[in-house]
Parts: structure tokens; C-alpha cells; sequence
């Protein structure tokens, strides 16, 4: 699932010279706390060689694992970024996105987006019945999570 936002969101990025990347690049937030988001979207040259500081679009993908602390210490962190615009949380086991997104002025709203809506973003719209028509990883997900075995996204 991860591998399909990446590609929507990657799609978008390149024709405004933005940067994605897919669980391959750190990001190091202000406090110094280090994450590896599901994707995420760049603007602008590298803070360094080898993390980014700052990013506009961020996307987590829930596992169990990880749930906590997606939806509450990512959330306050991620707020901390100068660029940040929408920080995306996707549910592989539900139809379901949750989104923070933060206004010019840096003011939170979240939204829940459901089957037949849409995701506007700055690198592109998604139409969320788009998301999950690959059934295949929701699927895998769903079998992997019954079993109690690790998650791959990708």
C-alpha cells in the first residue's frame, strides 16, 4: 500500500521540483527525534546527506505496532516542520484516512476521509476507492495481521 502512495504522491512531486521518498530517507524533526515515514514529500535541497529536516506531505501507514505512536507522538513532532501541510494516516485494515492538515496560518484540522471521497493535496487528488482497489495488500494485510506475523508494505 505504501508502494501506491508512494507512486501517487511521487507523480505529483516531480513537475514542482519536490523530492518522495519511500520509507528509505530519515527524517530528523527539530527536537532531534529521527523517523522513517511510509512516504513522504520533500521541498527543496537536503538539510544533509543523510537525513531530511523538513517535509510538506507525510504518510504513515497504521500497523500495530506503530499505531500509538502515529497518531499521537508523530502528530505533535511533525508539527514542528516549517513546510509541513498534511500528515496522512492510512488504515490498510479499514477504508479509512485520517489527515491532519495544517493552514498558513499553522492551524491543526483533522479529517476523516471514507469510501468515495477525496484527498486534496498539493501534489494531487486521490480518490480514496483508488487507494484501496489493489485488495491483494489489504488482503495480505489482513491475513498477516490474523496470524500474528511481521508486516511488509511495499
Amino acid at each position: 500500500m505504501a508502494g501506491h502512495l508512494f507512486t501517487l504522491l511521487a507523480a505529483g512531486a516531480a513537475p514542482r521540483r519536490c523530492r518522495a521518498f519511500q520509507s528509505d530517507r530519515k527524517l530528523q524533526v527539530a527536537a532531534g527525534d529521527v523517523y522513517y515515514p511510509d512516504v513522504m514529500v520533500v521541498r527543496g535541497k537536503a538539510a544533509d546527506v543523510q537525513y531530511e529536516a523538513d517535509a510538506a506531505v507525510l504518510v504513515e501507514v497504521l500497523s500495530p505496532s506503530t499505531r500509538s505512536q502515529d497518531r499521537r507522538e508523530k502528530v505533535r513532532s511533525y508539527a514542528t516542520l516549517p513546510s509541513i501541510t498534511h500528515y496522512v494516516i492510512v488504515g490498510p485494515e479499514v477504508r479509512r484516512i485520517e489527515v491532519a492538515h495544517w493552514d498558513s496560518d499553522r492551524k491543526l484540522a483533522w479529517a476523516t476521509i471514507g469510501p468515495g471521497d477525496q484527498l486534496h493535496t498539493p501534489y494531487g487528488t486521490w480518490n480514496l476507492d483508488d487507494i484501496y482497489k489493489d485488495e491483494r495488500c489489504y488482503c495480505d494485510y489482513t491475513r498477516h495481521l490474523s496470524q500474528g506475523a511481521g508486516l511488509t508494505f511495499g
